[in-house]
């Protein structure tokens, strides 16, 4: 085009016919073509995967066999759920394995829904503990919780160590670890608590931006006894460390996005089935 524009020989009706030709043959007619390739994807692939952690909730939503009505808005202490990092859009993992230099239980993201995704929400206090599962409670923003690991029976929390991979001495490992029942006012108990902090930026508007719900509201985890909030970055470990899965750390000073979660499963008893989608 460049020579054809300094060619004093063509008109300028000419100019703009090669103009034309080259923008419906390099442009147009391949976006048409790579457009059409996903209108035929979409029309002929309607069925849920066996991966859809890989999938936004709103896509799943779209496709015949999806689970997300069997999701509950709703989400109350007591609820159990898996929840999503908002940048890479994996589940927060724990799994039995266990770091080399620490030997405590590993933390990851993980790309695929499994049954080490599962916390139950509980509240700080363990003198509410009592009707957790019989009685719904919303959780709101600022609520002070623990989150229970369903298939270790351990506690996500926050150590002073650094994580496995991290120079810095401000980044803290995140575990999973047994929590003291018979003393709940033990130091030692304090890592496990955590405050859930709605990022109204992200949330959708409205009852999403007050009370904690499914997949509209985006939070962080803020762990006030190391003063750190729950991350992870795109990067994946190495196979022999946290069995290359991506690491979650605690930070005083995250860049938001990769601080920032929403629950993407969640049941509860004695809450009905309540799915906005």
């Amino acid at each position: 085009m460049w020579y054809i524009f300094g060619d004093l020989d063509l008109t300028p009706f000419d100019i703009f016919r090669q103009f034309a030709i080259r923008i419906n043959a390099y442009i147009v007619i391949p976006a048409i073509f790579y457009l059409a390739m996903f209108g035929i994807h979409f029309e002929v692939l309607k069925y849920m995967s066996d991966s859809p952690g890989l999938m936004t909730p709103n896509f799943q939503a779209t496709l015949i066999g999806n689970n997300l009505n069997d999701v509950n808005y709703d989400v109350s202490y007591g609820s159990t759920v898996a929840m999503k990092h908002y940048i890479n859009g994996d589940f927060l993992h724990s799994h039995d394995l266990y770091y080399e230099k620490t030997k405590n239980q590993e933390v990851t993201l993980y790309g695929y829904q499994d049954h080490n995704n599962r916390f139950v929400i509980e509240p700080s206090n363990v003198s509410q503990m009592a009707d957790v599962f019989n009685t719904t409670k919303a959780v709101l923003s600022g609520a002070q919780i623990r989150l229970h690991h369903t298939t270790s029976d351990k506690y996500l929390g926050v150590t002073e160590e650094k994580p496995a991979m991290a120079d810095y001495d401000y980044n803290k490992e995140v575990t999973c670890a047994k929590y003291n029942f018979d003393d709940p006012a033990a130091e030692a108990n304090k890592m496990f608590n955590f405050e859930i902090r709605i990022a109204k930026r992200y949330s959708k508007e409205d009852e999403p931006q007050k009370v904690i719900k499914s997949i509209d509201t985006v939070f962080q985890l803020y762990n006030r006894h190391r003063n750190c909030y729950l991350a992870a970055t795109q990067v994946k470990l190495p196979k022999n460390v946290g069995s290359g899965q991506t690491e979650v750390f605690c930070i005083e000073n995250p860049n938001i996005e990769f601080s920032l979660f929403f629950i993407e499963s969640n049941t509860h008893p004695a809450l009905p089935k309540s799915m906005l989608v």
